[in-house]
């Protein structure tokens, strides 16, 4: 399929096809010809390529070339080749050079601008075509030569512009002086270099025209720079008609604080690229191996201007292929192609001379396109420009993992967007620091996360100190992609202390970077207070895990029932804990239940055991645990002191009994542990201890208040926790947004951000929102649950339970009711599920009481039922109680419930024959929403009123009703309500919530509670006095020094690029941001009203991107993100980029930019402020579609980077997106459309 813009494109050009008449003069002999001396590297490779095809280069040109129409020769060889076309002069050269390169002899045939390449064949002149066009001679008067004309040729001029200072430091104006001239052709297929060198009477410029030591090498030196107060390169690019254009870049300036201030003669290197062609793989992959950067092994001279040039190269081609991609996504008509030159500069400069942070910039100083097929071209201008501005962002971050400023930074800073990129990023982590330290308590955690990659980043706050949990190989990735940004934080045993200054939360970012994330990923933060993350054992705390005892593999689960509470019978100071656990199967059937013994020894024991994990019948009158370690031992690991423990467990499985290992641990180590906790997976620090041996090890916290073993080593077993969850109170959560926007506007897009320190406030409610605009927060007098389930079985023990189930039995052999509860409970007992406590309770003695919310606790509730197998005499008719309190009863089983219940699920099963003593009926029990109660009737009177009583009950609360007469009926119905499956009964919670924020309307609402991603809207205030505004300055309108708060920096560059572009008007925002540790930027657009040609600017003077913390150099240099692993490391490395498309997709794929609600806030205040609203109108729908354009399609979204093996009609070298837009232009599509073959 051909789309749109290569359709047109060819289309258009085909009709511009010369169509010339023969004639020839001059000598036609050997004499007459020749081969060219140099011969650009792109037709070398071509020249290979089709060698190796057995391609015939005398017809290469006319299967693939198209002529294009402008007037002299603008084009290197190697642009030709890449974009496929040029004039007639242009491809001349290039078809020429591939004859030379075939060692052909040929020669040019030129008459005016109309030029044709012939060749020397076995004693024949051979007219070789240079294009599809059918061409004949160039009539008559044509010149024969091996040269161009140097009047059919461009020039560029690099001048070096001073502004000089008197003997008075005053300033006296500004001086050219012209460095050097050069052939626009020969200026693109040679790298230009520019640097300061010391010569003896000062620092000088030197520009440098291809490499040192080669034939074509040239420099040329500046005049002293010793009283120049500021320095530009001037790059002139002068017309066959001598009409000249001037590209400017300040190279220092000694008065400003956002430029380089001085020249350095060992850190300032600008690598300048200039081209008037599209760029692709081909051409990126011929550069990197003509200056042999694709192999750095040897004895190959390092070379850092060589990868700046390829950086230069790598923006090109990446603004080339989203220009199309605008094409294609919006269906605009029409192609781009360049007719004027285009320029970038790749730069490393010490800006500040105290500073030792070298600074990386990419200026895209020119890059205008002509727009071909559209008559509406000016609005795509305005739309391409914001492309450019945002992939020369995205190129440079990818490139020093730093934060960069652009245009779109700036803007995006200005209008508070989202935080997604660098720079929004780390002023999203600050105040987040910030809130944390006013409202955290010590102990708290902020977890930083990006939810599509699910990388997370810790910070706790020990006191007043500020730390960043990391493992060794985390700093010592963030060390490489900070270079020298980790110095002002301190190195600790788990992480990193942060520190204070402009880049006091970069690491924070780099580690979510080391771990997976985006470039353009949008932070996310929960906090965590001290009790959910200090691992504080409370009553209610579930762990589980998973262990090996011999060879037997398994899951391990406990439930805390007590932890460090007083010892009944004992003194006041004595302490115990109580902990049932379990080990279940792969499956999640039990295999095993044990549990401290209650009353448990005290934790004052001198002589502690620890259990192994599968050792389930280790009993000792001695305080032992799987889980904790008694405090003495605990404090000893952690003070790094001797200590003994004895381990038990069977030494062989055949053994009867286990055998207790007295070991003394007298070896530590620090390290961190990945674990849940509440559902947040994060790193805490531990400390492990072991024997000399290493053969048995515990692992601890490595302070705080828990006693809990995290991991276990034996020689016959290990175990290790991977999940902690509490009682925490359930938490009321989500985010406050903001809709932005105007939704009336067809072309706009609105969308919403996070509000910062947005209030939320109800009853025993009030906070603030983090600058995400989440918030969390728990919700009073509510507990999270930590089990599946809780089961509890409350029995009718009162007299009439002594009664025969069967009312026609009678007699001793008859079977009483409480019989057949016990022996039913008995036998259904193995159908209750794992992960859920069960409990049996009974009616107790009232004692004269009428009707008391008591219960008899008979088997508590817990993980571990086999007690309740051998505890049916407990349920014996001794110990039915007085009276039958039913109603009573089941108030103080519901208040049990919950109390100590601690399942997610909770059922409720009442056993009784209906009778009730007390006044108050069934129908006045209030039943929470959380709870479902069950009723069976044991040998109660069908269709009485106390079968209708516990009817009623069940039903109210979703549970369901039974009538029984026997133990096979009674157990049956146990099973079956047991073994349901444990569902929740669909009941939420809701809180009435007050949300308000500065410029917003307040609201009011019940907000659900525990309610995943829950987001609260507010709309914007009609009027907005603190919005920012746009001042648009027309060509001739004075300047509005009333309107703007700028630096005066900023104003004057404003100033000095109306004077040089008298004719374009100033879109610039009435303020100033801060970014990062520059208090005071912006940035502006230049608009050319007729045209539409669009530029930006930044207050440094760039046309582009600065990386202003310095950034990964070693990225400028080498081209490998060590650290990000960015778009650029495959294509130099020998590895390659993948050995599939879908590796290459996944490994390079990334999105061109997320919804940039800045730039959506810009085109919406732009619209009404702007004269020409309906060219505006298009550009600003157009741009809309750019910011969200996602890497979609088959093809790999960064064409230069795919190298899968597609040969090209007939160019034979290997090509990805076939630079940039010109796909169609390949041999089999272009064959049907221009009739070849």
């Amino acid at each position: 399929m051909i789309n749109s813009v290569g359709f047109v494109l060819m289309c258009l050009l085909a009709t511009l096809a010369l169509a010339c008449g023969g004639g020839s003069g001059g000598a036609n002999d050997a004499s007459s010809f020749a081969v060219d001396e140099y011969i650009d590297p792109h037709v070398l490779a071509l020249a290979e390529a089709l060698s190796d095809d057995e391609r015939d280069p005398l017809t290469w040109a006319a299967n693939i070339l198209l002529p294009l129409d402008y007037s002299g020769a603008m084009r290197s060889p190697g642009g030709v080749i890449a974009s496929f076309m040029g004039n007639d002069i242009d491809r001349c050269v290039a078809v020429r050079q591939l004859l030379s390169a075939s060692d052909i002899l040929g020669r040019y045939a030129i008459n005016g601008e109309t030029c044709i390449v012939e060749a020397f064949i076995d004693g024949d002149v051979v007219e070789v075509p240079t294009s599809r066009a059918v061409v004949s001679g160039v009539g008559e008067g044509a010149k024969r030569s091996m040269q161009i004309p140097q009047l059919l040729v461009h020039q560029v001029q690099f001048i070096q512009r001073a502004w000089r200072l008197d003997e008075n430091a005053s300033e006296i104006g500004y001086i050219d002086h012209i460095l050097g001239e050069l052939d626009l052709p020969n200026s693109s297929s040679r790298p230009i270099t520019v640097d300061f060198v010391e010569t003896g009477d000062g620092i000088r410029l030197r520009l440098r025209i291809g490499r040192e030591n080669t034939p074509h090498h040239t420099a040329w030196t500046g005049p002293s720079l010793e009283d120049v107060r500021r320095a530009d390169l001037i790059i002139r690019h002068v017309d066959l008609q001598g009409v000249t254009a001037d590209y400017h870049r300040t190279l220092f300036d000694r008065n400003s604080e956002y430029t380089n201030v001085t020249p350095d003669v060992v850190q300032d290197l600008y690598a300048i690229w200039i081209s008037v062609n599209v760029v692709g793989e081909p051409y990126f992959r011929v550069e990197a191996e003509t200056l042999g950067v694709l192999d750095m092994e040897g004895d190959r001279e390092y070379r850092p201007e060589d990868f700046l040039r390829l950086r230069a190269i790598e923006l090109a081609a990446e603004t080339d292929y989203w220009a199309e991609k605008l094409f294609e996504e919006t269906n605009i008509s029409g192609a781009p192609l360049f007719r004027a030159p285009r320029i970038i500069i790749a730069a490393l400069e010490k800006r500040y001379p105290d500073s030792p942070i070298i600074i990386p910039s990419l200026d895209l100083v020119s890059n205008t396109r002509a727009i071909i097929g559209n008559p509406q071209s000016s609005s795509i201008h305005f739309a391409l420009a914001l492309n450019d501005a945002m992939v020369e962002g995205r190129v440079l971050e990818r490139a020093t993992g730093q934060p960069v400023m652009t245009v779109p930074t700036v803007f995006a800073a200005l209008y508070q967007d989202e935080a997604n990129d660098l720079v929004s990023r780390m002023q999203f982590f600050d105040e987040s620091l910030k809130l944390l330290t006013r409202q955290g308590q010590s102990g708290g955690r902020l977890v930083f996360r990006d939810p599509d990659s699910a990388a997370t980043a810790t910070v706790s706050l020990a006191g007043t100190d500020l730390l960043l949990q990391a493992n060794a190989q985390q700093v010592s990735s963030m060390r490489l992609g900070a270079w020298d940004g980790l110095a002002s934080h301190s190195l600790a045993a788990n992480g990193l202390i942060i520190g204070s200054g402009p880049n006091r939360t970069l690491p924070i970012d780099l580690l979510l970077l080391v771990e997976g994330s985006d470039l353009t990923y949008v932070p996310r933060v929960v906090y965590l207070s001290g009790i959910q993350i200090g691992i504080d054992t409370i009553v209610g705390t579930t762990v589980q895990g998973s262990g090996r005892y011999h060879d037997e593999v398994f899951e391990i689960q406990a439930h805390v029932r007590a932890f460090e509470s007083p010892d009944p019978g004992k003194s006041s100071q004595s302490k115990r804990d109580y902990t049932e656990w379990q080990r279940l199967s792969s499956e999640g059937s039990v295999l095993a239940t044990a549990s401290t013994y209650d009353p448990s020894p005290s934790l004052t024991e001198t002589k502690p055991e620890l259990l192994q994990w599968g050792n389930d019948d280790g009993r000792s009158s001695r305080y032992m645990s799987p889980l904790w370690l008694v405090p003495s031992v605990v404090a000893d690991i952690r003070a790094e002191q001797a200590t003994e423990i004895r381990f038990v467990y069977k030494k062989d499985p055949g053994t009867c009994c286990a055998t207790r290992q007295r070991v003394n641990l007298t070896r530590f180590r620090k390290d961190t542990l990945s674990i849940s906790i509440d559902g947040n997976s994060m790193e805490i620090a531990v400390i492990s201890a072991s024997d000399e041996s290493g053969d048995h090890q515990v692992v601890i916290a490595e302070d705080g208040p828990s006693r809990m073993v995290f991991r276990v080593m034996t020689p016959v077993g290990e175990s290790v926790i991977h999940e902690v969850s509490t009682p925490a109170p359930l938490r009321f959560e989500g985010r406050v947004m903001s809709r932005r926007g105007d939704q009336t506007l067809a072309w706009t897009q609105p969308y919403t951000v996070g509000i910062p320190n947005a209030r939320l406030k109800g009853e025993g409610l009030d906070i603030l929102t983090w600058p995400d605009g989440s918030f969390s927060a728990p919700v009073p007098n509510t507990a999270r649950p930590t089990l599946r389930g809780s089961i509890a079985v409350l029995v009718d023990t009162s007299g009439s339970m002594v009664d025969p189930v069967d009312p026609e039995c009678a007699g001793r052999e008859c079977v009483s009711k409480i019989e057949v509860v016990a022996a039913a409970l008995e036998d259904s007992i193995g159908s209750v599920p794992p992960v859920v406590e069960f409990s049996v309770w009974g009616f107790t003695n009232l004692y004269g009481e009428t009707c008391a919310e008591k219960i008899n606790n008979i088997f508590p509730l817990s993980l571990d039922w086999s007690p309740i197998a051998a505890g049916k005499t407990r349920l014996h008719p001794a110990y039915t109680t007085r009276g039958t309190p039913l109603t009573g009863a089941v108030q103080g089983a519901i208040r049990r419930m919950e109390s100590e219940a601690r399942g997610a699920v909770r059922h409720l099963i009442v056993l009784a024959d209906g009778d009730n003593a007390c006044d108050s009926p069934l129908q006045a029990v209030v039943i929470p929403s959380n709870l479902k109660i069950h009723t069976i009737g044991v040998g109660i009177e069908e269709g009485g009123a106390g079968e209708r009583d516990l009817m009623d009950l069940a039903g109210r609360s979703g549970g369901t009703y039974r009538r029984t007469t026997g133990g096979e009926e009674l157990r049956d119905a146990l099973e079956i309500i047991t073994d349901e499956e444990l569902v929740g009964n669909g009941s939420s919670r809701s809180f009435r919530t007050t949300v308000s924020a500065t410029n917003h309307l307040s609201k009011s609402e019940d907000l659900p509670v525990e309610y995943p991603d829950l987001i609260v809207y507010l709309e914007e205030q009609p009027e907005r006095s603190d919005r920012p505004r746009f001042v648009v300055i027309m060509p001739g309108d004075p300047f509005p020094f009333d309107e703007l708060d700028l630096p005066g920096e900023a104003m004057s560059r404003i100033q000095e690029e109306r004077q040089r572009r008298p004719d374009y008007m100033v879109v610039v925002p009435d303020r100033a941001v801060a970014i990062g540790h520059a208090p005071e930027v912006t940035g502006w657009i230049l608009i050319n009203p007729q045209s539409g040609h669009t530029e930006v600017m930044t207050i440094d003077g760039l046309r582009g991107s600065v990386a202003f913390l310095g950034g990964l150099v070693t990225g400028m240099f080498a081209g490998v993100d060590k650290v990000l692993g960015g778009f650029s490391s495959c294509v130099l490395t020998q590895a390659g980029c993948g050995e599939s498309l879908e590796e290459i997709k996944n490994s390079i794929c990334t999105p061109a930019g997320s919804a940039h609600a800045g730039w959506m806030d810009v085109l919406n205040a732009l619209v009404g402020q702007l004269p020409f609203m309906e060219y505006l109108s298009q550009g600003g729908m157009i741009g809309s579609i750019v910011v969200e354009m996602r890497c979609s399609g088959d093809i790999q979204p960064l064409p230069y980077l795919l190298n899968h093996a597609t040969s090209v009609g007939g160019l034979g070298i290997p090509s990805g997106g076939l630079n940039a837009g010109y796909t169609v232009l390949s041999a089999e599509l272009g064959a049907h459309l221009f009739g070849g073959e």
